[in-house]
């Protein structure tokens, strides 16, 4: 009985630290705070996890208008990808419109966590540039499951920190011994409060 408790104690708190671990993995990869080249990553990371075949990440200066040169049913795309707070302008399409020939690729598309200006747009619709916008983000975000990860973790987690802070003077005892029993109370609220 005590080994099987010991088990389960274990695994409530290696599952507690992967959830902790996805939990700031999402808040480190919030686009809206990110610096150009990790949000280039991060775009690499969303296309990747949704079937598409990243050829390269580009070189951060001299890239010759495309971040990411990426494959997607045998169809090679430049892309480039801007981090900004206002709209993208009508340069982004320009920049990825002449990476396209240089790199040889069929197809262009422009990433960003903003918007697009209606010049850009104009531009992007004459020279079969796809752009990509903040809502597209979150679609491949759903798509790629980074979105909801933590959603699906806390389902698993909480129940194990609500057991534990119900249970903490036996959890204390077993983990840490009959001389850390005065610290079972903030030992069982720490598990409830690291699962919110």
């Amino acid at each position: 009985m005590e080994t099987g408790l010991i088990i389960g104690i274990s695994a409530a708190i290696v599952l507690l630290l992967i959830f902790l671990a996805a939990r700031k993995k999402t808040e480190e990869i919030s686009p809206d705070e990110m610096d150009g080249r990790g949000f280039e990553q991060y775009c690499a990371h969303l296309l990747s996890g949704n079937g598409w075949e990243i050829v390269s990440v580009t070189c951060a200066s001299g890239d010759y208008g495309a971040d990411i040169l990426a494959e997607k049913d045998g169809v090679l795309y430049a892309i480039q990808c801007k981090r900004y707070e206002k709209p993208v302008g009508v340069a982004a399409v320009q920049e990825v419109v002449a990476a396209m020939a240089h790199y040889k690729c069929r197809r262009a598309a422009v990433m960003t966590n903003s918007t697009f200006t209606r010049q850009a747009k104009a531009l992007a619709q004459e020279n079969g540039v796809a752009l990509w916008d903040n809502e597209e983000l979150l679609k491949l975000e759903e798509k790629n499951g980074t979105a909801d990860f933590a959603q699906k973790a806390a389902v698993l987690v909480v129940p194990m920190g609500i057991g534990m802070f119900l249970y903490s003077d036996l959890v204390t005892r077993i983990l840490l011994g009959d001389q850390w029993m005065e610290a079972s109370s903030f030992i069982g609220l720490w598990s409830l409060t690291s699962v919110v």
